[in-house]
């Protein structure tokens, strides 16, 4: 209860009941002598209603009722609150001045000026009633400015590091509508504004965090203004400076330091063509190499050449580290794809063997006439049954910070059935320009021939390759020998012996004669029965396990089964080099036809997709076009013309 409305309604209670008392009864209260009373009618009870005039939305009224009842028996009193509701009290009592004093609260639900009634029944029976009005409104909004509070980085930091993070809190008693965080470099007594974000409606009291780096060496002033929905604003701001470079070149070698590890994690994850293309490249090698290579250049320009006392010396070491980054900036790949992949199985060479021996003779400065060239090329020409090739050919193309390169790797695994050779020669041909890597070592003879010693191949394999993406049949016409330098003095070679001619008289001459006839005799009227040599051929498990997988991949072509024929070709490649040589001279084609009913199937197939998906699908089309290119010119003539006309043509 309000004091103040408390002691008003008792002063106006005790001015009512004031005129009731006379002088004359106060003096003679204990006067003995009775008079008889005048009657005269009841008054009805008086109503006092204290409220506050004006209240505020979500405010409770508070009403303070004051009745006096006048000598009348007041039975219940109703409050009617003027915005439909009301209520009736029927258990009061009087105070020991005589009245009754109520106190009611209520809350209103709305604004408005609503009118308080009260009424009195006495004995059951309306006696009386006063009201009162009140007006509800709406709060009156005193909104305050938002206010900034900067955390971090603390004011005139010294930074160690080209990231910073900028934390900061806004706060308001209502809503907040923007803050913005600006940047600025100062240059002297100028300000450059470097960076600037907005950001919408943060919610009050919250961190805020802005993450930036890059930064230059320099000093820095950043703020942050934040505005409310009236646009009340605060700011604040403060100064911090960054040095972070030992070198000129640190970010940038920081920067590929981190794109090198990157590319090393991504390898592991790399499908294992990529992998492998890395490593026939040597480029995961070289990248281990370039990673500790990189540390230690940056603690050399960021440190320890500082310390070398001879300033001459000083700054050269300083130019020859900084060339070395740059050299190795160069070589470092982030990202590697296979474009197309081949194989392919060769043995017979298509460049003259005389033509391969005289220009070997000329490059190793052999002193051999025109009968030793030829006798040397029959007798290498003959060793090439003893040698099959296995070729694959990837074109891969890397990508670099500024480049993308295309290269052509070219992997032939021999088996050698001989091992007394210990030298291959690998032939270009004439029309051959590109520049050739080899990553096997290999001595150049000249501009189309090299010499590798057979004894420096790690699992039997050449690896080399160009940095172009050249034409496979290009490819297709490098050949791989057996080469050794025989003996050349002229023989004259029988069935039984070989004799040298040069040092021969007219008499063994003629007894050599003699024994040659007998051996074309024998030969001619004792030869071997072929039935004897199929059978000892299909005693050998490489030549039945041949018969076997030709026979059972013809089975799946006709079955549509390609998956099965292919995992069959690529075990008979597998066996291939082991067969007799008579038998793999016969193999060669079979094997051959297999393939390229393989690639014709495979090539249908990817055409039928290709026409479903063009139309759709530009990015997975132009994948499968790529497939097509790349198996295209493996196939017959015939069929080529077909693809060209239908999908190369038309592309």
């Amino acid at each position: 209860m309000k004091n103040w409305g408390t002691l008003t309604i008792t002063l106006l209670i005790l001015l009512a009941f004031a005129p009731l008392i006379s002088a004359e009864d106060l003096n003679n209260s204990n006067d003995s002598v009775s008079v008889q009373a005048e009657i005269i009618p009841l008054e009805i009870p008086t109503i006092q209603l204290y409220v506050d005039s004006s209240i505020e939305l979500g405010e409770i009224a508070e009403l303070e009722i004051g009745i006096n009842p006048k000598e009348r028996n007041v039975t219940k009193i109703i409050i009617k609150w003027g915005d439909g509701d009301e209520e009736a009290i029927t258990s009061f009592s009087l105070s020991i001045l005589g009245i009754y004093s109520i106190t009611k609260e209520h809350e209103y639900d709305n604004e408005d000026d609503f009118t308080i009634l009260v009424e009195v029944d006495c004995e059951g029976d309306f006696c009386n009633s006063e009201d009162e009005s009140i007006d509800v409104k709406e709060p009156e909004i005193i909104d305050e400015d938002p206010t900034v509070t900067l955390i971090s980085p603390s004011n005139n930091l010294e930074i160690k590091a080209d990231k910073v993070t900028f934390k900061f809190e806004t706060e308001d008693d209502f809503k907040i509508d923007i803050c913005t965080f600006e940047l600025y470099l100062k240059e002297g007594s100028f300000k450059k504004r470097e960076y600037t974000e907005d950001i919408a409606n943060p919610q009050s009291g919250s961190q805020i965090s802005i993450d930036l780096e890059d930064f230059e060496d320099a000093n820095y002033t950043w703020y942050v203004t934040c505005k409310d929905n009236n646009s009340q604003s605060d700011d604040e701001s403060r100064a911090f400076s960054i040095q972070t470079t030992r070198y000129e070149q640190q970010k940038e070698l920081e920067g590929l330091l981190v794109d090198l590890e990157d590319f090393i994690k991504k390898q592991d994850s790399l499908p294992l063509d990529e992998q492998k293309a890395l490593e026939e490249l040597g480029i995961t090698e070289d990248l281990k190499y370039f990673n500790k290579k990189l540390i230690q250049i940056d603690l050399d320009l960021g440190n320890n050449i500082k310390f070398i006392s001879d300033s001459t010396k000083r700054e050269k070491r300083r130019i020859e580290t900084i060339e070395e980054y740059e050299k190795i900036k160069e070589e470092i790949p982030q990202d590697v794809e296979i474009i197309s992949s081949d194989e392919y199985i060769k043995n017979s060479v298509s460049i003259p063997f005389e033509e391969i021996t005289l220009n070997y003779s000329n490059a190793k400065s052999l002193d051999l006439d025109k009968r030793k060239i030829r006798k040397l090329a029959e007798m290498n020409l003959e060793a090439q049954g003893k040698i099959s090739t296995s070729i694959e050919i990837k074109k891969i193309r890397l990508t670099y910070a500024d480049k993308e390169e295309d290269l052509s790797i070219i992997r032939k695994e021999l088996k050698i059935s001989d091992n007394s050779f210990n030298r291959v020669l690998e032939i270009f041909p004439g029309n051959f320009n590109e520049e050739i890597e080899f990553k096997t070592k290999a001595g150049k003879l000249n501009e189309n021939m090299y010499e590798i010693n057979l004894n420096d191949l790690d699992k039997n394999e050449i690896i080399y390759y160009v940095k172009e993406d050249i034409g496979i049949n290009k490819l297709k016409d490098t050949e791989t020998v057996l080469f050794e330098e025989f003996s050349t003095n002229r023989n004259i070679l029988t069935g039984f012996a070989v004799f040298n001619s040069d040092n021969m008289t007219q008499k063994s001459i003629i007894i050599s004669v003699i024994l040659t006839a007998i051996g074309l005799i024998i030969f001619f009227f004792f030869p071997k029965k072929t039935k004897v040599k199929a059978e000892a051929y299909s005693k050998d498990p490489n030549v039945a396990k041949m018969i076997y997988l030709l026979k059972s991949s013809n089975e799946e072509i006709k079955k549509e089964n390609i998956e099965k024929a292919k995992e069959n070709y690529h075990e008979i490649k597998k066996i291939y080099p082991a067969l007799p040589e008579e038998v793999k001279q016969k193999a060669y084609n079979k094997v051959e036809e297999l393939r390229i009913e393989i690639d014709k199937r495979e090539m249908r197939d990817l055409v039928r997709e290709y026409e479903t998906i063009k139309a759709f699908d530009k990015v997975k089309a132009n994948a499968i076009y790529n497939k097509i290119k790349s198996k295209y010119t493996r196939l017959p003539q015939k069929f080529q013309q077909k693809i060209y006309e239908r999908i190369i043509l038309k592309n």
